[in-house]
């Protein structure tokens, strides 16, 4: 049984990201919709799977109004244990970044790889910081989970 606390503020957090104070006192968004733009750059995640590493990537994306669709090239570096590669993902804009794809990883093991992202971008002028997640299921033989948390830099073709 949930407690009624949690409900109350699970309600006044989904209002808060459900309303929009600054249109409310006449603030404008600097924010233009992607139009068939490029948004493109690195980033450096620390990874936890069967052991603690780290990984860089760099990921171009194709972004169109809400949806993107990218390339992600991956290194990534544990103990005795490297992998590199490409993913492909598909993401939507609503209120964050949410997105998944797939990808064949090569390394120390060898296998496809598929994952679920979501990320939280921030910035201003032609660039902007991506705060992110990725949870990636690499089936060599069988289901290993690679935990990557890290931060992306992008350079866009549109403004933020």
């Amino acid at each position: 049984m949930s407690h009624p606390r949690f409900w109350g503020w699970a309600t006044l957090a989904g209002l808060s990201l459900a309303s929009d104070p600054a249109r409310a006192h006449g603030a404008t968004y600097k924010f233009d919709s992607p139009d068939r733009d490029w948004a493109l750059g690195p980033a450096a995640s620390y990874v936890h799977g069967p052991r603690s590493g780290w990984a860089v990537n760099f990921d171009t994306a194709y972004c169109d109004v809400n949806a993107a669709g990218s390339l992600n090239l991956k290194f990534l570096h544990e103990p005795g244990y490297t992998l590199y590669g490409a993913q492909a993902e598909l993401s939507m804009w609503f209120i964050a970044n949410w997105g998944g794809g797939a990808g064949y990883l090569l390394g120390t093991e060898h296998g496809p790889v598929f994952h679920l992202f979501t990320g939280f971008p921030f910035g201003d002028g032609h660039a902007f910081l991506e705060p992110y997640y990725r949870l990636n299921f690499f089936v060599p033989d069988g289901l290993e989970l690679i935990h990557e948390v890290g931060l992306m830099i992008k350079h866009t073709t549109f403004t933020i």
